[in-house]
Parts: C-alpha cells; sequence; structure tokens
C-alpha cells in the first residue's frame, strides 16, 4: 500500500501503517502537499513501484487526486502508456488545475530527459 496523503487524522486512519502491518502487507508513505507536489516525491514514488513490481499495489490519498496523478504519470513514464491514456486516467475524478498540469510537464519533461 501506497498513501500519499498527509499525516493529518481528517486525511488518514489511526494507525495505517500499523493495520496494514497487521494484515501482512507492506506499507509506503508518500505525503504529497496537494498544492506543491515534487518531482522527488514522484522519484520516490517510482523507486516504492519498482520495488513493488509483480505485486498487487493500492495507491490513495485523501481524494485520489494526488494518487490518480501519480499512477497516471508512473505508466506513462516507465510502463509505456500513451499520454492519452495517463491523461484519461489522471482526470477521472478532476480536470488537473495548473499546479498539477505543471508538474506533470516538469515529470515528463525531467523524467524523460533522464532516461534518453
Amino acid at each position: 500500500m501506497i498513501n500519499l496523503g498527509l499525516p493529518e487524522p481528517k486525511y488518514c486512519l489511526p494507525d495505517e501503517a500499523g493495520l496494514v502491518a497487521g494484515l501482512g502487507m507492506e506499507y509506503h508513505h508518500i505525503p504529497v502537499v496537494f498544492g506543491r507536489p515534487q518531482i522527488a516525491e514522484f522519484e520516490r514514488f517510482i523507486d516504492v513501484m519498482q520495488s513493488c513490481r509483480g505485486r498487487k499495489t493500492f495507491v490513495h490519498c485523501a481524494l485520489n487526486w494526488r494518487a490518480l496523478g501519480f499512477v497516471g504519470l508512473y505508466g506513462e513514464l516507465r510502463l509505456g502508456w500513451s499520454r492519452a491514456t495517463a491523461e484519461s486516467l489522471m482526470r477521472t475524478f478532476w480536470d488537473l488545475d495548473d499546479v498539477w498540469s505543471d508538474f506533470a510537464a516538469q515529470c515528463r519533461e525531467t523524467l524523460l530527459s533522464a532516461t534518453r
């Protein structure tokens, strides 16, 4: 399980990490401030997703907007999805605002150029 939400009681379960561990699953917390997503957070997400490769992985946050953004970008940048497929997923529940549109563009530019 990967939680991208903030560690505030209104956004997560009490002792979510302990509950998940008690079920025999791995728990990863990458807190992402919704209005200030960082490339370093997305890079950490990539690392965790790569470490979970081949296993079912549940990604969530408070409203799943961060989760959709990160999973969509991961699909495009690491799994070979088309940009249209990634964008469709990312826009499932909301239209990306300027912050998230800019963040997606920065991730694409930085991480695609690093793999060339």
